[in-house]
């Protein structure tokens, strides 16, 4: 195990947790810290954010709100409450810089890094405050040998003043005015400096200019007197550049910088301030007005901060690596001194009082903060299971059956574990939750507390090998389900693979070949993926509305799923398969449900272009059974969800239902009209699918859900995706096709 320093949202005072180790991750360097740095401004805004009040935060983020409002329409109040609940009980790693020795590179494909090596790593959630962290590849530097650790762990903030510096384009002999000397601001000073400029410090806090003028500053202002100060230095033409490295509400550093700047100068915004520039000060001297993002090129993009594909160096001089690695290659040839920068250092072990520096009672004049981490300690990567102390103890014993209380072991934490399929554990009978697994320690340790698992673990192995687990629960990405579902079945556990089963043919007909292996037993594992649609309690009366139809159907589901962007996850074809295959299944098995469907499906599929905006998630697709039934599916990222998220409309034999977001149920029939309406917790039927699969553990039963009906669901959502043509990953590609196919 490993200590991890923590926040909550709504709490005041971190902590100090005690979480699995991360184990070997492909493309991941994991790295035993030395040093983590306590970045004053960014550190002490983080942490103001986390202890707002509600109502504060959805001030601030009125989208937010907005969303709120959406899912209590869409899935009921109980449902909502559970996921705002889950959010703002999770804790969050906190750090984003530090420095430490390479433990291990297993799965790593590039062989840049070797155990041992000296490296600075950089990246909120990546490079937090933790003993033993997994950083992608992109966010790691090797250290030379002549920058000690300590000065190492400011590679992340250095690499944000480096980028500062870059878009100011600041030239030999040129001035440059800094507003705000914390920690970012004066290493921005030492940079220009280092460049060849005549560098002007600017703070509300006098006592930084002490420093500022160390570092490099030839002077320090007061806000109220930079503009008369520096109209004297430069004869009134003003300066050549501002860099803005506050952090305010306000628009007062933007005013000031409008101020400072000369006719057709330029004005790089590097803090978090509010952007709102005076244009008739911003027009008459035709400024130049900069963003700096963060780190550099690579920040935020998806494929270089976790994939590790880099940018061509020819055409991206620096990318966030590169200015880590510039910002050290400073440090070692003595154009930089962090040194001067360090006003505190506190072992890991008091990390608590470290942030009392910044926002707590007896708050005092910080920069740069280091934690340290004592050589003793050594952690190692044998620490990845922890035993929950207030967890119910497991008991062994030998496998017979489930006749007494089953053992689960969940796999992932995601947004769905958390707001939905936890919470509904917790509240059935006869469960006993063994281990759960994480990626990451910190989750796998909060949520194993909060829903009183025995063990905490970033080992999936450990769910294999633990003879107290019946069954298992799998609900992170989809990439790997179905290679977890192939494990847990070889392991003699049932599993319950929240939806889809998997995202490719090769993955479906090797689950479909273990399976087939395992019928030979007197008692295969029940296989279940989480359809929860078809188990809303509106759905069932919708199904016995048309019981015993003596003529073919017709099924309209229009679903308005809302927009995701193209970078998400859920878009990657190699991760998440793209929308078609891990979530418009949900649709589909639910029209071949009421269509009482499980053999052979032709179908069409249309698509509207993507435009740059969408990727391939606007389709219109028809599907048309044996019996000549037809289902229309509308799936669409275009629409606003406000209007209602999901209808359907069933026409057959002289009848009509019309079922609104699982909601209401309108039923017409003989002139007449019947109105049904739901008002638990189960709008869409997650409690009662867990219900149905555990009862068939329990009871011995065969699956609720035939294997046939899942397959066909699948194989009907890859033949779909194929024929809207080449899948979207981070661009949009413009695909109409039509295809007529029999599965």
């Amino acid at each position: 195990m490993m200590k991890q320093v923590v926040q909550r949202i709504g709490k005041k005072k971190i902590e100090l947790l005690e979480v699995p180790q991360p184990g070997p991750q492909m493309d991941r360097v994991i790295v035993r810290a030395a040093f983590s740095l306590i970045s004053s401004g960014t550190e002490r805004a983080s942490r103001e954010f986390s202890e707002a009040s509600v109502v504060k935060k959805v001030r601030k983020n009125p989208v937010l709100a907005k969303r709120v409002v959406q899912r209590l329409l869409s899935n009921g109040i109980s449902h909502t409450l559970n996921q705002v609940r889950t959010r703002l009980s999770k804790p969050e790693g906190l750090g984003y810089s530090l420095s430490g020795t390479v433990l291990d590179v297993a799965g790593n494909q590039w062989p840049q890094f070797q155990e041992g090596d000296r490296v600075a790593c950089a990246g909120a959630g990546y490079a937090v405050h933790a003993e033993v962290v997994s950083v992608p590849r992109n966010l790691v530097a090797r250290v030379p040998r002549g920058v000690d650790l300590a000065e190492a762990a400011f590679a992340s903030v250095g690499a944000i003043a480096l980028h500062g510096v870059r878009q100011a384009d600041v030239r030999l002999g040129e001035s440059v005015a800094v507003i705000g000397l914390g920690l970012v601001g004066q290493l921005c000073v030492g940079l220009c400096r280092a460049a060849g400029c005549d560098v002007i410090g600017i703070d509300l806090v006098p006592g930084r200019f002490e420093t500022a003028l160390t570092v490099g500053a030839s002077v320090a202002f007061l806000p109220d007197d930079a503009a008369s100060g520096i109209e004297e230095l430069t004869g009134g033409r003003g300066v050549d550049a501002v860099l803005i490295c506050a952090a305010t509400e306000t628009n007062e550093p933007m005013i000031l910088a409008g101020q400072l700047a000369r006719s057709k100068g330029k004005v790089v915004v590097v803090g978090d301030v509010r952007m709102d520039a005076p244009r008739n000060l911003y027009y008459s001297k035709e400024l130049d007005l900069r963003i700096s993002r963060s780190m550099g090129p690579g920040r935020y993009d998806p494929l270089y901060e976790e994939k590790g594909l880099d940018y061509p160096y020819e055409y991206v001089r620096w990318t966030e690596n590169r200015n880590m690695q510039s910002f050290l290659n400073m440090l070692e040839s003595s154009r930089l001194d962090v040194t001067r920068l360090i006003t505190h250092r506190f072992p890991i072990t008091k990390a608590e009082e470290a942030y009392e520096l910044l926002t707590g009672e007896d708050a005092k004049p910080s920069l740069g903060i280091l934690l340290e981490y004592p050589e003793g300690s050594k952690p190692n990567l044998e620490g990845r299971t922890i035993r929950i102390p207030k967890g119910p103890q497991a008991k062994s014993r030998k496998r017979q059956g489930v006749s007494e209380d089953i053992g689960i072991g969940f796999l992932g934490t995601g947004g769905f574990a958390r707001g939905v399929l936890l919470p509904i554990l917790q509240k059935k009978a006869r469960v006993k939750p063994v281990v759960l697994v994480s990626g990451t320690g910190l989750a796998a340790r909060e949520l194993a507390d909060q829903y009183r698992f025995s063990f905490a673990s970033t080992d999936v192995s450990e769910v294999w090998t633990n003879p107290d687990i019946q069954a298992v629960f799998i609900a992170n990405r989809h990439n790997l389900h179905a290679r977890q579902v192939i494990q847990a079945l070889r392991s003699g556990k049932h599993v319950f693979v929240e939806k889809p089963l998997c995202i490719s043919y090769k993955e479906l007909c090797e689950i479909e070949e273990v399976r087939s292996s395992l019928l030979i037993s007197h008692s295969p594992p029940i296989l279940m993926v989480g359809y929860n649609r078809r188990f809303a309690p509106l759905v069932k009366d919708l199904r016995v509305f048309f019981a015993g139809r003596q003529e073919p159907a017709y099924i309209s589901y229009r679903v308005i799923a809302g927009w995701i962007p193209g970078t998400h996850w859920i878009q990657d074809p190699q991760i998440g398969g793209g929308r078609i295959i891990g979530e418009a299944c949900h649709f589909l098995d639910l029209i071949l449900f009421l269509l009482q469907e499980s053999g052979s499906v032709e179908f069409d599929a249309l698509g509207l272009p993507n435009g740059g905006r969408y990727c391939n998630d606007n389709v219109s697709i028809s599907l048309r059974t044996p019996d000549g039934s037809i289902g229309t599916l509308s799936y669409l990222a275009t629409g606003d969800p406000a209007g209602g998220k999901e209808l359907i409309e069933m026409h057959c034999g002289g009848k009509t239902a019309i079922l609104r977001d699982f909601l209401t149920l309108e039923l017409y029939s003989g002139g007449t009209k019947k109105m049904l309406s739901y008002k638990g917790s189960d709008v869409k039927g997650h409690s009662a699918e867990v219900s149905a699969f555990l009862d068939a553990l329990k009871q011995g039963s065969d699956a609720p859900i035939p294997f046939a009906e899942i397959s066909l669901v699948s194989q009907l959502t890859f033949n779909i995706h194929e024929s809207l043509g080449v899948s979207c990953s981070k661009f949009a590609v413009d695909v109409a096709t039509k295809n007529d196919q029999t599965l």
